[in-house]
């Protein structure tokens, strides 16, 4: 019985001593060590992004460019024009949806050129 006693004893002591070495020494250094690199992989991560802002901002500027020029050098009647065949064609395809649903005729599918019936 002293034998089974003695080695239980052995074997908490021998646990309790290899968690407190866990808790108090090992736990507090991994925590270190990852924060550590949390911060360096923030650093380099904002760094990236900054590398990567500064090299879009000359074709951002260039696209802002363009559409000023664009819009202050098309005449006006061009861009109405567009408008107006946008607009018409918009209101062609709701009409025809429309007329189809109603006499029943499918809708037409890419290179069909009469659309069949239902």
């Amino acid at each position: 019985m002293q034998i089974v006693l003695t080695a239980v004893t052995s074997s908490a002591l021998t646990a309790g001593g290899f968690y407190l070495l866990w808790r108090l020494v090992l736990v507090p250094d991994l925590e270190a060590r990852a924060r550590q690199l949390a911060d360096e992989a923030t650093a380099k991560a904002a760094a990236d992004l900054t590398v990567a802002a500064e090299a879009l901002v000359p074709t951002f500027r260039q696209a802002i460019r363009d559409g000023i020029q664009d819009a202050v050098l098309v005449p006006p009647t061009e861009r109405l024009g567009q408008t107006a065949r946008g607009v018409t064609t918009a209101g062609v395809n709701v009409v025809e949806t429309s007329l189809r649903r109603i006499f029943g005729v499918a809708s037409r599918e890419p290179g069909d050129p009469g659309g069949g019936r239902v």
